[in-house]
């Protein structure tokens, strides 16, 4: 099954991220992420056999970390505004947020990642584009409010892809 860890987003800040995709006109292909399934991927595992995921879940358990505060904080673009793929916002900087993907890479060496750890919450992924100029103009205008919140936990989903998009399933939650 395929796997990931990450951290839900509280709906109060999911809901500012609905007006983004309002404010692009350009004629662009956007797949739109699904409100519920808006999170931050501190790693992503994979395709990993069911007799493995007991043995997962009793390592993410030894993670051990504070609750820490994250600010969302501006919109960018994967992998660069000449070659758009994911239209992204931004967590600014925690020390905290690292150092908890840092300590779950630790105990999941084995499951290594194609990039390093980067904070961001991915809210569409960009098919195709009539004007590059004109999204990469509109995508600076959008401005992101500052808003905080607290991470409390982290947790181990399973991501099944269909037609209709991927659809999670929360299999285990670590405080």
């Amino acid at each position: 099954m395929r796997l990931f860890i990450a951290f839900d987003i509280p709906e109060k800040i999911k809901k500012q991220f609905v007006s983004i995709k309002e404010k692009i006109k350009t004629k662009a292909k956007i797949k739109w992420v699904s409100l519920e399934n808006i999170h931050l991927t501190l790693k992503f595992l994979g395709e990993v056999a069911d007799e493995k995921i007991n043995e997962i879940k009793r390592r993410l358990s030894n993670v051990k970390f504070k609750k820490f505060d994250v600010e969302v904080s501006g919109i960018g673009v994967f992998p660069s505004e000449n070659y758009i793929r994911v239209i992204w916002v931004g967590l600014r900087d925690s020390t905290s947020m690292f150092d908890l993907a840092k300590e779950i890479n630790k105990q999941l060496p084995e499951f290594k990642n194609d990039y390093p750890f980067k904070a961001h919450i991915t809210i569409g992924r960009v098919k195709t584009i009539k004007d590059r100029e004109e999204l990469v103009k509109e995508l600076r205008k959008i401005k992101i409010v500052p808003q905080r919140f607290s991470v409390k936990e982290f947790k181990l989903y399973k991501s099944t892809l269909t037609s209709k998009g991927p659809v999670y399933l929360e299999l285990a939650k670590f405080p």
